[in-house]
C-alpha cells in the first residue's frame, strides 16, 4: 500500500475545491443535497457559529464523480458530509474554535481529506466499499480522530501536531495501509486491523507517546517509532501467520510484541 499514492489522490480534491466559488455567512446554517453525477459544492463559512450539516443532516451526496468542500474559519464550527457512490472527493477544513467534522463515504474510489488547525477538534471518517484513502491532519489543541474502514485496498493516514493527540484507526477487509504520525505533547495512537495484508504504522516525536498496534489474519506487517526524551510505551499483536513487527524506541521506553 502506497501512502503516497493515497496523498496524490487528494490533489484534485483540494484544488477543485480552493477554485470553487465560496459561500459566506454569519450565524452561519447550511444544508445541501445532489443526486446524480458530477455535482459539485463549495461552502464557506467564516466567522460565528457556523455549522454547514449535522450528524441527523448530513450535507449529503448521491451519485458519482461529485466533489464536496467545507471550509470554516472561526468560532464553533462543525460540518458533517455523506457521499455515496463511485470516484467522489470529500474535502472539510476548519480553523479555529471548537471544530468537530465527520466526513462518511460509501462505495468505490472514493477519497476523504479532513483538515483541523486548533482548539477542540475531534474528526470522525468512516468509509466503506473498495479503493478507499482517507487523510486526517490535526494541528494543536484538543484533536483526537477516528477513522473506519472496511472494505478492500483502503488507505489512511493521520498526522497530529501538538497538544492532546489521539488517534485511532480501525480497517477491516484485505490490503489495507494504516499510518500514524504524531509531534509533541500528550499523543496516543491505536491502530486495528483485520484481514489479509494489511501494513500498520505508528510514529511518535516527543512527549508522552505511547501506541498499539493489532493485527489478526496473514501477511500482516507493524512497525513502531518513538523518539524523544519522556514516557514511551508501544504495544504490537499479531494473530495469524506469516506476520512481521518492528518496534525502534529512544527515549523513556517499554515495549511489549506478542505474535501467535
Amino acid at each position: 500500500m502506497s501512502y503516497i499514492r493515497i496523498v496524490r489522490s487528494f490533489a484534485a480534491a483540494t484544488l477543485f475545491a480552493l477554485a470553487a466559488s465560496p459561500v459566506l455567512a454569519d450565524n452561519n446554517v447550511a444544508a445541501v443535497g445532489q443526486y446524480g453525477h458530477g455535482n459539485d459544492f463549495a461552502i464557506s463559512q467564516v466567522g460565528e457559529y457556523n455549522v454547514a450539516g449535522t450528524p441527523f443532516a448530513p450535507i449529503t451526496q448521491v451519485g458519482y464523480a461529485n466533489n464536496g468542500a467545507v471550509y470554516q474559519t472561526g468560532y464553533n464550527l462543525e460540518a458533517a458530509l455523506t457521499q455515496h457512490g463511485v470516484n467522489n472527493y470529500g474535502v472539510i477544513s476548519q480553523h479555529g474554535a471548537h471544530d468537530q467534522a465527520g466526513l462518511q463515504q460509501q462505495g468505490k474510489n472514493n477519497s476523504a481529506l479532513v483538515a483541523q488547525n486548533g482548539l477542540g477538534d475531534l474528526a470522525l471518517v468512516q468509509q466503506s466499499g473498495k479503493n478507499l484513502g482517507a487523510v486526517v491532519a490535526q494541528q494543536g489543541n484538543g484533536d483526537i480522530t477516528l477513522v473506519q474502514q472496511s472494505g478492500k485496498n483502503l488507505g489512511a493516514v493521520v498526522a497530529q501536531e501538538g497538544n492532546n493527540d489521539v488517534s485511532l484507526i480501525q480497517q477491516f477487509g484485505k490490503n489495507q495501509g494504516a499510518l500514524v504520525a504524531q509531534t509533541g505533547n500528550a499523543n496516543n495512537a491505536g491502530i486495528s486491523q483485520f484481514g489479509v495484508g494489511n501494513e500498520g504504522s505508528i510514529a511518535q516525536y516527543g512527549n508522552l507517546k505511547s501506541a498499539d498496534i493489532s493485527q489478526y489474519g496473514k501477511y500482516n506487517t507493524a512497525s513502531v517509532t518513538q523518539s524523544g526524551v519522556g514516557a514511551s510505551t508501544a504495544s504490537i499483536g499479531q494473530a495469524g501467520y506469516k506476520n512481521a513487527a518492528f518496534v525502534t524506541q529512544s527515549g523513556g521506553n517499554a515495549v511489549s510484541v506478542l505474535q501467535h
